[in-house]
């Protein structure tokens, strides 16, 4: 692979570019030099060393160093040994590594001991592995672009890039003549086939290479990168990395049976394993996840060439001396569909390259002039001069600063890219959909004429869409299989293929895939415009700030954010002018039920061309199922209909038929593919099923491939009852497995789905060992085999193969007579008898050890009553009553331990009875049951506050209760009201005034709850058409204008009805400009009532809201607001620097730079404040000890203090501003700054140490003090500071201990007892340091310490008599 330099801070790195050569899990594995054995030859062979020498060593010394050494050694002298030094580059500060070859007869490893036994006087070290990094070039002024190589597995580092005639290494001899003002780094790990002890797998490998090069790494290294989003630089160096180059990577898995045989019983079997393709040439699910993964973290990020070879080359075979020989059959190491499988680029084919030579040969040059190497030189030559110019783009001035990039890989999850590089999701064929984007292919005749169909799809309208300037929405329509989500697929990567592989900020591509392949919870509209919204503002400060500033402080509030808020920001950010044109495409409208109709209006609206102007072309493209619901909503957009294309069915049947198994003979591929190319009608799920059902046959004949086609109809429901009935008819596990996965409520992983199908209805169970003989076993490779027909494995997890089979079973219920329950009520039998298994009988039982050892566990707790609709499922199931009995009512410890699962419950919220069971976790079905006192085992009322209660949940119980005649006897209070004004819907609301209208009182309460809900203005306008005579008070405005998600629409309302009796006070537009919302209510306010007072107060409230619109509306809107100091400090302390910006832009000539405000910008987390100030007003700017202080304490104090002592130099570092760095959490990234910067000057004083003693991350902290000055003392008072340490006490006593002589008095050694008393390594550690310095009495321990109560721990007792 090729990389980047290791930078010390790669954000500060403006020009800093890498990109990849990769050669990773390449077949030098298999196919590589075999090894020889160690014996000494008459003929002189070259040995490549690296030599590890001073800084500034010159060639010419170490020549004359290396010579004097061969002199000193009778044996080497006697060998006339030459030396050819290649290089010499800077590692660090402090060394360097050369290169050198020695032409010698002698053994290298004897050779090797004999230079390094001779070196004595010497500051020479000599390896031959070469592991780890190893420069082998920098240019003289400076590297702009890092080349990192990565051999295969199993490779030397020298040997897999060596040319095979001479001692040229092209990297190093060849590329940096050819592509000048590089760094090339060589990276060398170690993975024999033969003869390995370690059990390293491939992640295991790429997260070392991570942590070593610091710099840009291949597959699995980028992959690591990416899931360790926490740590700024990991991302930084996924930011800088550029393009990869591929030799001959297996990315489909090794065709090579013979290695299992050749690794078996080593540690490094499993390793192999994982990259073996099975019988029908399918990779293993390792194999198919680290692709997906390498696909999420990198399509769209980098540019990617593929190289194959076109020769083939000889396999090496296990002798039976042990040895390996190129003795076996020629072939392809890599055939050119698994080294063009990168899940990146499946369109470009320009990317993939034929190189005319064997595997090998892929990467070695016998010279300059070899045509392979031109062609590799040519582009990298192209990937280095495009590097320079767009990494630096991503190292941007407005760039999201490293925490603002923590926030927002919180706020992206699941990672909006997860889906859609998933296997989840079908890829486009190689060679299918061109007639939608290619100009110069012939119009299919079934495409392209429109005379055919009008409303056909076409290129036309597709180019039109794409292309014009103007917004519009194109509405894309199609019955199943016709291959929507592929389209929609091949659309995003088509349009990302056209911007640039590394973006500009001119054109933005943002997409969501709605599929079942997604978890349930999730599948509704606030869940699609979460995704969009952080692609939108990904990499863009100023986008991204457009966010609550709550998200900052709490990303669980994005996650819970209304359908309002969410629209009103994706709408702002698609406004904030920073692309000029913006691609949306949303697959699947009809998938999803929640929430779609309300996004299908908002978006349409947003993108549609009869809007006002905007400032970026919006374009916005859905696919969706011809539903009329719709279909109807959308008529005034463009629609077009999508078709099979011929072409494209042909294409996709070549593809799959090709990639059926070695079980069947190229006669059969033939047979097969003519008789499905005679269903021409047919659709790409047909066929796709079809094939899965050849796929499936065991012992396949030309007559039973016969049959099977003949036996699948025409129609998709038809052919999903002739599978289902296959199941059926071989067992009833196979038919309560496929309910399992049908009725699910989130995908069900292979163990969890195990249990499940372990539980017969028909049987009882007690105890979870009685269920595991009925639990079955497969790979996910076997369990493909068996139900691969209607059913994927994907990521672990089991789904339906497509909408359309859930859909079947909805219509056709086609399981009904095979079991006892009705299916759907499969997993709420399951479910219920899991959790009444007496392992669950212990509440204090470990969650996690749970959730391993009874892997249905998780979903039986958060499920079971989700899969019972009503109570008339309870009749006739007499196991479901004592179910209820066993593991509903909270005095029983089963119902605890579902409870203390499920994520309503928290451990001061458990219910007291089974009506608050009902009430809690909204189960209206066990609230029924209740008030109709069936015969269900329990006997139970509801209290008198039930409906207060129920309404704060989300309304179903509430609902069940309001409609129930036993529940008129409750009093309709005044809490009660106003809870259902609050939180619930406006037909709840109608159903209370419908039910109990004259025990309502609607009071200024129940109006000012109406006005904080998302639901008001229905609610409003409900109460006052039932009540007209309602006072609308103050409180009940204030309430309105503080709605950040329906304010304005409430206060229209309320203007609108009752206008005359609306007083908008001072307060009312303090809550405005408070809002986050609030510009579109203060616009309203202004202009309904143009007498209203700006006041101080409310332009305080508008500089501290991070929305800068609210501020610049009121600047404009009243030219006489006065900008006082309090408005300036507020602006200080909003992280959206903007507001300071516009305040100092429209009335810098009044505002003062007080101490004050200085401060609050230095407790800002966004050093643009900062940077502001220091910018706009230097001179007027005094930075005092207070200013640092502050700074020291702030989290992004690393940002913030750099700022400070650049432009003062004059800056003071006290006692107390190092104080307030230690005890800062993120001091770890400030402590180093000020003694790099003020080493001298600081004084690291016992409250320093007590101070981070006491922080959370204190290890780390005093870690470093005690590397940078280890002479501080650390006393009794900090000893005992970190014993009190809750979060990391234990940490930082085991460091103490270890590291430093501590006097740990009588008090200290009790005080460390209580707080450690479970800590055995903390306890031992102390008695070991009593032993080892009992002499100096560095450790008392008195009797009085040893003496413990019996209520102790056992370990403690023991351990302080030891140690007494």
């Amino acid at each position: 692979m090729i990389g980047g330099p290791v930078y010390p801070n790669w954000g500060a790195v403006f020009g800093s570019l890498l990109f990849a050569l990769a050669t990773l899990l390449c077949y030098h594995l298999l196919f590589g030099r075999p090894p020889k054995k160690t014996k000494a030859s008459i003929h002189k062979r070259p040995f490549t060393l690296r030599i590890e020498v001073q800084l500034g060593t010159s060639s010419n010394d170490l020549r004359r160093d290396l010579l004097s050494l061969i002199e000193s050694d009778s044996i080497l002298k006697q060998d006339a040994i030459t030396v050819e030094i290649h290089s010499i580059v800077p590692m660090d500060k402090r060394i360097a590594y050369a290169t050198a070859t020695f032409h010698t007869s002698i053994p290298k490893s004897e050779m090797m001991g004999r230079l390094s036994k001779a070196r004595t006087s010497l500051p020479y070290l000599f390896d031959d592995d070469f592991q780890g990094i190893t420069p082998l070039y920098e240019a003289s002024g400076g590297a702009d672009v890092d080349v990192i190589a990565v051999p295969g597995l199993g490779s030397h580092a020298i040997g897999s890039w060596k040319s095979p005639s001479n001692n040229d290494l092209w990297l190093r001899d060849y590329l940096p003549d050819d592509v000048p003002n590089i760094r090339v780094l060589l990276y060398g790990y170690n993975t024999p086939l033969l003869d390995n002890d370690s059990k390293d797998s491939i992640e295991n490998l790429g997260g070392r290479f991570l942590e070593a090069l610091e710099a840009f790494r291949a597959e699995n290294a980028l992959i690591h990168a990416h899931k360790r989003s926490a740590n700024p630089q990991h991302l930084d160096i996924c930011k800088a990395c550029h393009g990869l180059l591929f030799f001959g990577v297996p990315n489909l898995g090794l065709r090579n049976e013979q290695l299992k045989s050749i690794v078996q019983g080593q540690p490094n079997e499993a390793l192999i394993r994982e990259l073996i393709v099975d019988n029908d040439s399918e990779p293993s699910t390792f194999l198919k996840r680290i692709s997906d993964q390498f696909s999420e973290c990198c399509r769209g990020q980098y540019q990617v060439i593929a190289f194959f070879e076109r020769k083939l080359s000889p396999t090496v075979q296990l002798q039976r001396d042990g040895t390996l020989t190129k003795t076996g059959p020629k072939m392809y190491m890599v055939t050119e569909k698994s080294a063009t499988s990168t899940g990146l680029t499946a369109t470009a084919e320009e990317h993939n390259i034929a190189l005319n030579t064997d595997h090998s040969g892929l990467v070695k040059y016998k010279s300059r002039n070899q045509e392979e190497y031109i062609i590799v030189k040519a582009n990298l030559k192209t990937l280095v001069t495009d590097a320079k110019r767009e990494v630096g783009k991503r190292f941007a001035e407005k760039d999201l600063t490293p925490e603002q990039e923590r926030i927002w890989g919180n706020l992206n999850q699941p990672p909006y890219t997860s889906f859609r590089n998933s296997s989840k999701i079908a890829k486009p064929e190689k060679g299918t959909l061109k007639w939608l984007v290619r100009e110069e292919c012939t119009p299919d005749p079934e495409i392209g004429n429109q005379s055919i169909d009008e409303k056909t799809l076409r290129m036309e309208d597709f180019i039109s869409w794409r292309d014009s300037d103007k917004s519009e929405l194109l509405l894309i329509s199609a019955p199943p299989g016709r291959g929507k989500s592929v389209l929609s697929n091949f659309i995003v990567g088509h349009l990302e293929s056209r911007i640039s592989p590394n973006p500009s900020l001119s054109t933005k591509i943002i997409y969501y895939f709605c599929n079942i392949k997604n978890d349930e919870a999730s599948r509704n509209a606030n869940s699609v415009l979460r995704a969009l919204i952080v692609q939108l503002c990904m990499h863009l400060q100023r986008l991204f700030q457009i966010l609550p500033s709550e998200y900052e402080r709490n990303s669980r509030q994005f996650f819970s954010a209304s359908f309002d808020t969410l629209i009103h920001i994706f709408e702002k950010m698609l406004q904030g002018g920073m692309y000029t044109r913006v691609y949306c495409v949303i697959d699947g409208l009809d998938v999803y039920e929640e929430g779609m109709s309300e996004l299908i209006t908002k978006t349409a609206e947003i993108f549609n061309v009869g809007t006002e102007a905007k400032s970026s072309v919006l374009k916005l493209l859905y696919t969706t199922r011809p539903k009329s619901d719709i279909l109807d909503s959308l008529t005034t957009s463009k629609h077009r209909i999508l078709r099979c294309s011929p072409d494209d069915l042909e294409t996709f049947i070549d593809s799959r038929v090709s990639g059926l198994g070695e079980k069947f003979t190229p006669g059969m591929k033939r047979m097969i593919n003519r008789q499905l190319r005679e269903k021409t009608d047919n659709t790409f799920l047909w066929l796709d099923v079809v094939i899965r059902r050849i796929k499936s046959i065991g012992l396949p004949t030309e007559r039973r491939i016969e049959e099977t086609v003949k036996d699948s109809p025409q129609d998709l429901d038809d052919l999903y009852h002739v599978l289902v009935q296959g199941f059926v008819q071989r067992d009833k596990d196979s038919a309560r497995l496929l309910a399992c996965v049908v009725y699910a409520r989130c995908p069900l992983d292979l163990r969890a789905l195990q249990d499940a199908v372990a539980i017969d209805p028909k049987e009882k169970y007690t105890a979870y060992e009685q269920c595991e003989p009925y639990k079955p076993s497969f790979t996910p490779g076997e369990f493909y085999n068996t139900f691969g027909t209607l059913l994927d494995v994907a990521e672990d997890k089991v789904y339906c193969i497509h909408q359309s089979v859930k859909d079947y079973f909805e219509r056709r219920n086609p399981l009904k007579d095979a079991m006892e329950l009705k299916p759907r009520l499969i997993l709420a039998h399951v479910s219920m008898a899991y959790l009444s298994l007496e392992d669950f009988g212990n509440p204090w039982q470990d969650r996690g050890m749970l959730k391993r050892n009874f892997p249905f566990f998780d979903y039986a707790a958060t499920y079971w009553y989700s899969h019972i609709e009503t109570t008339a499922d309870f009749r006739g199931h007499l196991h479901f009553q004592d179910f209820l009995k066993e593991i509903v009512p909270p005095s029983t410890h089963k119902a605890q331990v579902w409870m203390n699962e499920h994520h309503h419950v928290s451990t001061y919220s458990m219910p007291s009875c089974v009506s608050e069971v009902a009430i809690q976790f909204d189960i209206g079905w066990l609230a029924e049951l209740i008030l109709n006192e069936e015969p269900c085992g329990i006997v139970e009322n509801f209290g008198t506050d039930c409906l207060s209660r129920a309404a704060k949940r989300e309304g179903v119980v509430l609902e069940v209760l309001l409609k129930h005649e036993r529940c008129m006897e409750f009093t309709i209070t005044d809490d009660i009201v106003r809870a259902i004004a609050n939180y619930q819907r406006c037909t709840t609301m109608t159903l209370l005034l419908d039910r109990r209208g004259t025990d309502v009182q609607i009071t200024e309460e129940v109006l000012r709850a109406a006005a904080w809900n998302r639901n008001g203005k229905e609610i409003i306008t409900l109460l006052l058409d039932r009540q007209p005579d309602i006072q609308i008070t103050e409180e009940v405005v204030l309430a309105a204008a503080g709605n950040w998600r329906r304010g304005e629409e409430i206060i229209t309302l309320l203007l609108d009805r009752r206008g005359a009796d609306i007083q908008i006070t001072e307060k009312v537009v303090l809550a405005a400009a408070g809002n986050w919302h609030g510009e579109e209510i203060i616009t309203l306010l202004l202009n309904r009532r143009a007498d209203i007072q700006i006041t101080e107060e409310v332009i305080r409230a508008a500089a501290g809201n991070s929305n800068k619109e609210i501020i610049t509306l009121l600047l404009d809107r009243r030219a006489d607001i006065q900008i006082t100091e309090e408005v300036v400090r507020a602006a200080a302390g909003n992280w959206n620097g903007e507001i300071m910006t516009i305040l100092l832009n429209r009335r810098g000539a009044d505002i003062r730079i007080t101490e004050e405000v200085v401060r609050a910008a230095a407790e800002n987390s966004s050093k643009e404040i900062m940077t502001v100030l220091l910018d706009r007003r230097g001179a007027d700017i005094q930075i005092t000890e207070e200013v640092v202080r502050a700074a020291a304490g702030n989290w992004n104090g690393k940002e913030i203090i750099p700022l400070l002592l650049e432009r003062r130099a004059d800056i003071q570092i006290t006692e107390e501003v190092v104080r307030a760095a230690a005890g800062n959490w993120n001091g770890k990234e400030i402590i180093p700054l000020l003694l790099n910067r003020r080493g001298a000057d600081i004084q690291i004083t016992e409250e320093v140490l007590l101070a981070a003693a006491g922080n959370w991350n204190g290890k780390k902290i005093i870690t470093l003090l005690l590397d940078r000055r280890p002479d501080i003392q650390i006393t009794e008072k900090v000893v005992r500071a970190a014993a009190e340490n809750e979060e990391s006490g234990t940490e930082i006593i085991t460091l103490l201990l270890n590291q430093k002589v501590v006097s740990i008095t009588e008090e200290v050694a009790e005080r460390v007892a209580e707080c450690f008393d479970h800590d055995q390594e903390v306890m031992t550690l102390l008695h070991n340091r009593r032993a080892a310095n009992a002499s100096a009495a560095h450790v008392q321990i008195t009797e009085e310490n040893g003496t413990s109560s019996c209520s102790e721990p056992k370990e403690r007792v023991t351990m302080l008599e030891e140690m007494s």
